[in-house]
């Protein structure tokens, strides 16, 4: 279920105080950092990491902060990685660590225990190049002990962001005016209410306002939206909108825009885990709760069909184009569960079909997973006998004393006691002995509350294993802004977790309670997240119990019917995992004006331009196999032979190309190479090989892939467009040649 936001008081901060250096204004571009004097840097383009504070004190989840809830998307989809900072234990020195762009402060309260030592941090910050981006209250009128700060020391503190400090407070704004609105920055997804929050006096002192109001009679104005050089500042309660009866987020300033500015993120390409190959990536994934429940609707409750059953024989085989990543529950494969031959059984033969693949949906299926944290069976004794709910639902009435509301046991299968390693290792080694010689098992999905703690996500990578779930990412009528979007994923103790892109069904459903219907809804989420901006990938994730009813089986039949219609490049879970885990690792290293070379990137192969006017230029760049507008974004499509390419821009769209290059395939691609009067490839994917390139040279062309050949024709404008209708669900050499 998605976790409400709960408003964050700050609770404090443990002071870390150093010698104020002379500011300097950051760079305009994404930027690493060189080691400088006294641990200062001088910025240089790649650095991507924002750190983002919290106080565990009075938010001990950081998944619930308004860091993490709200602004963690817009700023991965600006390309840049955030990594939260608990201030209990004391403020980090960001200065030292060279991949850190910035840092956002969003509290909601104040309350610093040293705000003297609060503003020496961030004017050494300041000094450093790092931006500081404040949203809402920065905490520092008061102390934690309730002490008054000299409003000196808090105008010192807004003077680093270029706001003149001027005290006084407006609670009451019934006849304050709105002077300055800027268009582009303010009135995103909701309009300024008519009544405006209180708000402190600011003018400006270097930064540019892009929101001023004015207040009656006594004339004065307040900037309450501003950027600048060193960062950015939005004024409490002119971020967002919080519904009060739904609890609905809305975004009043553009966070694209504002992160853009405030962050000083220029032209440089962003890490995209949107796009592959030109096209919208297309990944579903099953959890395998429910996998025995028995089917409610004839034919299949007259004939004692399974759920899982219904699922293969209704949306998996019909749509064998589709890929779908399936994790059954390793305790219900093993001897000594009822109906573990069963279960067996139909596990084998779905990871036969050759666009399943098989994953883990761990041994035991904790459904609170801190509870394991520090573990002992004394500690689960007093739930065993409980009801197991790892068939059906995660959501019980019957909650006990440890556990959060929906939980009645802490997990499943309580027979054994909880291990790690069983749990991540166990259970992919006992589930991948189901699966046909050439499949294995390389993916986790996590279960229950889907909040690993770090010492099981180490088990994952230890056993070889990626990871995905959590997140609940919906934009529809009832979560109306892209606020209600997960990030890509989170770090974790140097590690990556990664949050699927849409909800489950779960979540539509009111926890598979009501509304069996609710999840033929998701399609919004994928029109919302396509335009104006490509903001995600499309993602069908499920539960094995959507074939029990006959309203979410045609909810499910109509998304998977619905996404086999669109242009899109489908892939297994594993593959976006892996590919979401490279978004975290990537470094743009800078090598020519226009020109960055991409390192680290693991199995991203996208990256994103969102200037207009631009395109590859194909003279210095290498490595690069397409380009292709879409939404007024250019999506590069990276080789992924080359482990270093270079990206080169250019004006209108590009250099001229002597070679071919992609435009888009539904078949991810790898290893372009030119050859006399063509181009040969590698390509391993599901569903007809459509794709288009662009050829220096007009004509017909030969196309072989194996025992398949045809023929296409490029015209003037040298688009060749084609279909191989060969199978590359193993793997084919392409190889096109012009005939004349």
């Amino acid at each position: 279920m998605r976790g409400r936001l709960i408003p964050l008081a700050l609770a404090g901060l443990l002071a870390t105080t150093a010698p104020v250096l002379a500011a300097s204004p950051p760079p305009a571009a994404v930027t690493a950092a060189k080691p400088g004097r006294d641990g200062e840097v001088a910025m240089q383009p790649a650095a991507r990491k924002i750190i983002a504070l919290y106080s565990a004190k009075e938010e001990p989840r950081v998944r619930a902060s308004a860091a993490h809830q709200i602004a963690a998307f817009p700023l991965n989809w600006l390309g840049l990685v955030v990594e939260f900072r608990d201030v209990e234990s004391g403020l980090p020195p960001v200065w030292q660590d060279p991949e850190v762009r910035g840092v956002l402060a969003w509290f909601q309260q104040p309350g610093l225990p040293d705000p003297a030592g609060y503003v020496a941090w961030a004017e050494r910050l300041v000094a450093s190049g790092r931006r500081l981006v404040v949203m809402g209250d920065p905490g520092l009128a008061r102390d934690r002990q309730g002490g008054v700060t000299d409003p000196a020391l808090v105008a010192r503190f807004y003077g680093l962001l270029g706001l003149d400090y001027r005290g006084g407070y407006s609670p009451v704004t019934y006849d304050s005016a709105v002077d300055k609105a800027d268009p582009d920055m303010v009135g995103f997804e909701r309009a300024l209410d008519p009544v405006l929050p209180g708000f402190e006096l600011f003018g400006l002192r270097g930064a540019q306002a892009h929101l001023t109001v004015t207040r009656k009679p006594t004339g004065d104005s307040s900037v309450l939206v501003a950027t600048g050089p060193a960062g950015g500042f939005i004024a409490p309660g002119f971020a967002h909108h919080r519904d009060p009866a739904t609890l609905a987020v809305q975004w009043k300033v553009n966070p694209f825009g504002f992160f853009q500015r405030a962050f000083g993120l220029g032209d440089a390409p962003v890490a995209d885990v949107t796009t592959l190959v030109g096209r919208r990536i297309y990944y579903s994934h099953i959890d395998g709760d429910g996998w025995l429940n028995m089917a409610r609707m004839k034919p299949y409750s007259e004939a004692g069909a399974a759920a899982a059953e219904v699922v293969r024989d209704e949306v998996i085989r019909p749509f064998p184009q589709m890929p779908v990543t399936v994790a059954p529950i390793a305790r219900e494969l093993a001897p000594g569960h009822p109906g573990h031959e069963r279960v067996g059984e139909i596990a084998r033969g779905l990871f036969a079909l050759p666009q399943v693949e098989p994953a883990s949906h761990t041994w035991s299926h904790p459904f609170q997973w801190n509870f394991f944290e520090e573990y002992s069976p004394e500690k689960e004794a007093p739930y065993r006998g409980g009801k197991s709910q790892g068939q059906v639902s995660e959501a019980s009435g019957d909650d006990k004393e440890g556990l959060r509301p929906g939980y009645s046991v802490p997990r499943a299968y309580m027979d054994q006691p909880f291990d790690l390693e069983r749990e991540m290792g166990g259970a992919a080694r006992l589930i991948g002995s189901f699966a046909p010689p050439g499949k294995s098992v390389r993916l986790v999905q996590w279960s229950g509350d889907t909040v690993p703690f770090v010492a099981a996500v180490r088990a994952a990578e230890q056993a070889g294993l990626l990871n995905i779930n959590g997140g609940d990412s919906r934009f529809d009528p009832e979560f109306p802004s892209v606020a209600g979007l997960a990030p890509v994923g989170r770090r974790l103790d140097g590690m990556v977790r990664v949050y699927a892109s849409a909800s489950n069904e779960n979540t539509y459903t009111d926890l598979w309670s009501n509304r069996f219907f609710g999840f033929r809804d998701v399609v919004k989420t994928w029109t919302n997240t396509e335009s104006p901006r490509r903001l995600k990938p499309v993602n069908l994730y499920y539960h094995m119990y959507s074939g029990e009813r006959a309203a979410s089986l045609k909810a499910l039949k109509d998304n998977v019917a619905w996404a086999a219609a669109q242009e899109l490049a489908p892939v297994t879970t594993t593959d976006y995992a892996a590919m979401a885990h490279g978004f975290f690792t990537t470094r743009l290293v800078p090598v020519a004006e226009g020109a960055w070379r991409v390192e680290d990137r693991g199995a991203l192969q996208t990256l994103r331009l969102d200037r207009p006017g631009v395109g590859v230029d194909w003279v210095r760049s290498s490595g690069v196999m397409g380009q292709r507008l879409a939404n007024g974004s250019l999506y590069v499509a990276l080789d992924p032979a080359d482990p270093a390419p270079v990206v080169a821009l250019a004006a209108g769209e590009g250099a001229a190309a002597k070679r071919p290059w992609l435009v888009q395939s539904r078949w991810p691609l790898s290893g372009l190479k030119a050859v006399p009067g063509g181009f040969e490839v590698t390509a391993k994917g599901f569903g007809p090989g459509e794709m288009e390139w662009q050829v220096p040279e007009p004509g017909t062309y030969r196309v072989a892939a194996g025992d398949w050949q045809g023929t296409a024709t490029a015209g003037p404008d040298g688009r060749l467009s084609f279909t191989v209708a060969a199978d590359a669900t193993a793997g084919q050499t392409l190889v096109v040649r012009r005939e004349r």
